[in-house]
């Protein structure tokens, strides 16, 4: 059986998840930071939501120039 203080990884046929207990960033990370990391995570995940995103790519040169590009 795995720790549950070590980060795993699941993927599923849409979304490749890392998951962090919140016991292990407890130690590491200031309530106020964990709070603002999160919030972070709920705001990208309403942007992917929307639409705005971009890839994937099919090479690293693709992703470079992409970085490159306008923000739509």
């Amino acid at each position: 059986m795995m720790s549950k203080t070590t980060p795993t990884v699941e993927a599923t046929r849409e979304y490749i998840l890392i998951k962090i207990p919140r016991r292990l960033f407890s130690r590491e990370v200031s309530p106020g930071k964990l709070s603002a990391l999160e919030r972070g995570l709920q705001e990208s995940m309403r942007e992917a939501n929307a639409g705005k995103l971009y890839g994937p790519f099919s090479n690293p040169r693709a992703f470079l120039h992409a970085l490159k590009k306008p923000m739509r």
